[in-house]
């Protein structure tokens, strides 16, 4: 299914099945959209104020403002892919896979005071002096990340970012720390071990 103009769900459900589905952008104010399992493409906005999406278990690409104001957003285990330049995600969600590579330095801006959470995999990934740049929607005021498994992540600047995760994140290849950033790492710790006699400690428990 290939729309030129906005692919619009109100009311009923429109079922995705193993099929690309290509369009402009997406609206939806109601009704249901339920995933298949192939590639939803939306080549620019992705506005959902009602309803119910659930995603496809496969790549959902968003290359312009992802919205969720309202209405129920599932995962289905896919993973969300930010394939645009400058972008920004509105409103709480939960997010399986969230993934954003640029090779040009590009923003990506994260809802003040709101959590964006990753169940799965988060991909944040800039190049060398391309960074790609982690910002709130508010200056100076957090905007609050909960990535929950793995992280893939470099080459990035991050500003007013707080990771509530029970793990650090830990940004080290080619990332700058530009402030006011909570539980966010931008060196490697430092383990020291204190050595008694020989290579191996009496008190590391190794005879």
């Amino acid at each position: 299914l290939n729309v030129a103009n906005t692919l619009t769900v109100s009311s009923g459900t429109m079922t995705h099945g193993t099929s690309t589905v290509t369009a402009a952008s997406y609206s939806q104010g109601g009704g249901t959209f339920t995933g298949g399992s192939a590639s939803v493409d939306i080549n620019g906005g992705f506005d959902l104020s009602a309803g119910v999406f659930t995603s496809t278990s496969g790549t959902l690409y968003v290359s312009g403002t992802f919205t969720h104001s309202g209405g129920t957003f599932t995962h289905n285990s896919g993973t969300v892919s930010l394939d645009g330049n400058g972008q920004t995600l509105v409103g709480a969600t939960t997010f399986n896979n969230l993934t954003k590579t640029v090779s040009s330095s590009a923003t990506l801006t994260l809802p003040a005071s709101t959590t964006t959470t990753v169940a799965g995999t988060l991909t944040w990934q800039g190049a060398s002096g391309q960074l790609l740049n982690i910002r709130s929607s508010s200056n100076g005021v957090r905007a609050i990340l909960d990535s929950q498994s793995t992280r893939s992540v470099q080459y990035l600047d991050i500003k007013d970012l707080n990771n509530t995760s029970t793990l650090v994140l830990g940004c080290y290849t080619g990332c700058s720390d530009s402030g006011n950033n909570q539980r966010v790492a931008f060196s490697q710790p430092t383990v020291t071990l204190g050595v008694s006699g020989s290579p191996f400690a009496e008190n590391a428990g190794v005879a």
